[in-house]
């Protein structure tokens, strides 16, 4: 290492301990000095710098305003290696150009000048060549996937013809690989996904005037672990590792999620996976959004969403996707529903198809009697309301049941009480879909959903790798027959907000409160019967409390039958036990805690100084604070001494005795 000093040239042979943290220490200093310029007009990586200017006519004013901050903290540059009016160049091993951001011509020469690999090592060279162009290549992972099997076999290594063919198809792709794009301060950028068995790959986007330019592309190899999650586990798994990868864009940008897949739906779901919900809370730090995906516009994206697929496809297979996605796809939820009622119990069973054909099943145990016939009515509403859930809007669904299809669709009349309660309650589901279809179906079309209804494996299909099971303890018409007493209307509300955006995904106007309100809402869950739930990892959710409802119930919990005047620390841990949760809980039960005259004594103290009584105060619940245990025990040794005058030694025997004459005495 070598630096210049005003009495001469210092060099080292061996790098002092403390310069081993040069680099950072520079790169620092340089992140300070053009804090208010990068990003803006230069882009700057420790000593390699660059200043850009969209436009001919500002260059000169860029170089101005750079050249007057190096000559402010007396920065000296290298003449020999400076380039100036440069319509292109090199800049971290990519080629910076007015087009974009293009891959390295040496790179490519390189990469197409190698011969097959011949053992392990040569493919981990050839591995580390491309993962330095990931950025460049779309789905990178599949691409590269016949070379990582091949990482570790150093005994059985063969070059197979699939390998070749992988090696030849990314040589050809990188010859017309694609021109990355910059986006622009505050843009809002987008987002596809591909999921496979395998892999999950993330395709970042910006709108230039209405044409797609791509920004990054990502992508990750599924873990043993991984591969077993369910498809919607796997995409919002992309998203999260977009997030950990690209976290830049992410903070300073919003980012849309095109997809037809329910993810906003099932992070907010209550009864999913631990996983899902903590991806919620990451996700909910950012500016996120999601919306059904629409036409494709560009070749590029064409080919990335047209392996949106598992598997091998064709030309005219690709053809259609593309087709599909850019017409618009047909958003019917198809549903298979099952009851059975036996002398074991009752249980449901639902088989729900989305409109991508990915399947999602779910066993409900029933804690109640019931025929055949009712638990098919519950099998039916069950597959509907996680239709709804999902925020379907066309749905058919299809039931082995003669009898209840045929009176849900008018055909038959319900004669039993308990049939037209369950008819009525099936009616009024429906009602809230725009469209709907009930058609029969032969038992043996329903072994899936019968499968699942029986607790078993399905016959002759294969079952996903996870099935949620719930236990349903109550009849659908129980709430039904519950009568409402009364409706206490409340004001306005911190929960307000929260519940706005959960229920229709609208922020408040003002950008502050909005982003407040955006990184807050995935700590909580909002019920179906509107009610907010405080997320916790630990317990059980715990129920929001409107501010107008806190006073009444810290009184019940303070001072009513089960209150037993607690302190404020207390007193706001009691509410959380009972299942309930508002902002600043210590403070509010603190304050409540004073305001309480049975727990304070201060005017007490005043009046008996004023009528001149001395009062002295001892705390009954710590003996040990106020001399009583001092006082007991030494009645206690007195006790001790006089029978052991003809006992010595025989204290333990003569103990209780004493005890006993101390507890009975007045």
């Amino acid at each position: 290492m070598a630096f210049r000093a005003p009495n001469g040239n210092y060099h080292y042979r061996v790098m002092p301990f403390g310069l081993k943290n040069a680099g950072s220490t520079y790169h620092w200093m340089v992140t300070r000095m053009f804090d208010s310029q990068l990003g803006r007009n230069i882009e700057a990586y420790i000593d390699d710098m660059v200043i850009k200017s969209k436009k001919m006519g500002d260059h000169l004013k860029d170089l101005h305003e750079t050249f007057s901050v190096l000559r402010k903290y007396k920065l000296r540059l290298n003449a020999s290696k400076c380039s100036f009016e440069v319509g292109s160049g090199k800049f971290l091993e990519y080629m910076i150009t007015h087009r974009g951001i293009e891959v390295n011509p040496d790179q490519i020469k390189a990469i197409l000048g190698l011969h097959p690999p011949r053992n392990p090592k040569e493919v981990q060279k050839l591995a580390g060549m491309f993962a330095a162009l990931n950025r460049f290549i779309s789905r990178s992972t599949d691409r590269c996937r016949p070379f990582y099997r091949l990482l570790h076999k150093w005994k059985d290594f063969q070059w197979t013809d699939e390998c070749n063919l992988a090696f030849e198809d990314l040589k050809q792709y990188l010859t017309n690989s694609p021109i990355l794009s910059t986006p622009e301060k505050e843009e809002v950028l987008y987002v596809y996904l591909a999921v496979t068995n395998h892999a999950v790959s993330l395709f970042l986007i910006r709108n230039d005037g209405g044409v797609q330019k791509p920004i990054y592309y990502v992508s990750k190899s599924l873990q043993e672990a991984e591969q077993r999650y369910l498809p919607l586990e796997k995409a919002l798994l992309a998203v999260v590792h977009a997030t950990r990868k690209l976290p830049h864009y992410f903070q300073a940008h919003t980012v849309v999620v095109l997809t037809q897949l329910p993810l906003q739906a099932i992070m907010r779901k209550l009864d999913y996976t631990g996983r899902v919900a903590k991806w919620g809370t990451k996700l909910g730090a950012y500016d996120v959004k999601y919306m059904p995906r629409t036409a494709i516009k560009g070749q590029i994206l064409a080919d990335f969403v047209a392996e949106f697929t598992e598997g091998e496809i064709n030309q005219e297979d690709t053809m259609v996707t593309v087709m599909t996605i850019g017409m618009g796809n047909v958003t019917l939820w198809e549903v298979y529903t099952d009851g059975a009622s036996n002398r074991k119990g009752v249980g449901v069973g639902v088989v729900l198809i989305t409109p991508e054909k990915l399947v999602i099943e779910k066993s409900l145990k029933l804690g109640f009697l019931a025929t055949n016939n009712e638990a098919e009515y519950e099998a039916l509403l069950a597959g509907a309301q996680m239709v709804r859930h999902l925020g379907g809007k066309i749905v058919k669904l299809y039931c082995d049941s003669r009898l209840v299809v045929r009176q849900v669709n008018g055909e038959f009349e319900a004669r039993d009480e308990r049939m037209k309660s369950y008819l009525e309650r099936v009616k009024g589901v429906l009602s809230l879909f725009k469209s709907f279809q009930v058609q029969q179906v032969p038992r043996g079309q329903n072994a899936h959903a019968d499968s699942l209804a029986m607790l078993a494996t399905s016959l002759g299909s294969k079952l996903p790798r996870m099935v949620m099971v719930e236990d349903l303890l109550t009849s659908i018409l129980t709430s039904i027959s519950a009568v409402r007493v009364h409706n206490i209307r409340v004001g306005p509300s911190w929960m307000d907000p929260i519940i706005t955006f959960l229920q229709h995904g609208v922020l408040p106007e003002d950008g502050t409160m909005a982003e407040k309100v955006r990184r807050s809402a995935p700590r909580y869950w909002l019920s179906e019967e509107h009610k907010l739930y405080r997320r916790s990892y630990a317990g059980p959710y715990l129920l929001c409390v409107h501010p107008e409802i806190v006073e009444p119930l810290l009184e019940e919990l303070h001072e009513e039958v089960c209150g037993s005047h607690t302190g404020g620390r207390s007193l706001a841990h009691r509410a959380m036990t009972q299942g309930y949760w508002w902002p600043n809980m210590q403070k509010t039960s603190q304050e409540y805690a004073k305001k309480c005259d049975q727990c304070q004594s201060k005017a007490f103290r005043r009046y008996c100084a004023g009528m001149g009584i001395r009062n002295g105060y001892s705390t009954p619940a710590y003996p040990q604070g106020n001399g009583q245990a001092e006082a007991t025990n030494k009645v206690i040794l007195a006790g001790l001494k006089k029978r052991l005058d003809d006992a010595k030694g025989r204290w333990v025997e003569e103990l209780p005795h004493v005890l006993w004459a101390y507890r009975t005495t007045p």
